[in-house]
């Protein structure tokens, strides 16, 4: 018998400091071939923080000396350590710095977290030390249409924060195929 699951989301940050406009997935399945077919792989969200998002008191430097990031990241912490530990410990250009912050982004949209970014607030930097804030994305609406019944399929889809594009996917299949 063939199963038609449809589904709708939107996706809100949980915090508007992103400036990133909601995001709405649709798609449907019929079959395990066509599931396969209309799966999306993350690709660059437009949108995520722009490098002019940057404080006044870093940009009008041309260069900083940063000797620590403070940060807690919602995912891919070693990733990121990764991509941090080239800036860290020597004066870089404040372009440098904000082309690690969007390798860290694309880190995420590339990973399925299509709504979760980092920015660089403002700050002074005090002991080299800069502080990071990430913000998680989360799904703010769920709206299922299926002869099953919704409970039955949010109880089975475990949306977590920080949202993840393929974790869904990812249940949605296992779904399909109940």
């Amino acid at each position: 018998m063939m199963q038609v699951l449809t589904f709708a989301l939107g996706i809100l940050l949980a915090v508007s400091a992103l400036a990133i406009d909601d995001v709405v997935a649709t798609g449907s399945f019929t079959s395990k071939a066509k599931a396969k077919q209309q799966l999306v792989k993350p690709k660059r969200v437009k949108g995520l923080p722009s490098t002019a998002a940057l404080s006044p008191q870093i940009s009008e430097q041309s260069r900083v000396e940063i000797s620590r990031f403070i940060y807690q990241a919602p995912a891919l912490e070693e990733q990121i350590a990764a991509l941090l530990l080239p800036v860290t410990g020597s004066q870089i250009e404040t372009t440098t710095l904000l082309t690690t912050k969007d390798k860290i982004n694309q880190l995420f949209v590339t990973n399925g977290f299509i709504n979760t970014g980092m920015v660089i607030p403002d700050q002074q930097i005090h002991k080299g030390a800069l502080k990071l804030d990430f913000i998680s994305g989360k799904i703010s609406d769920l709206q299922i249409s299926s002869r099953l019944k919704d409970k039955y399929i949010s109880s089975r889809l475990e949306i977590n924060e920080p949202f993840n594009l393929v974790q869904l996917q990812d249940a949605l299949k296992l779904l399909e195929q109940n």
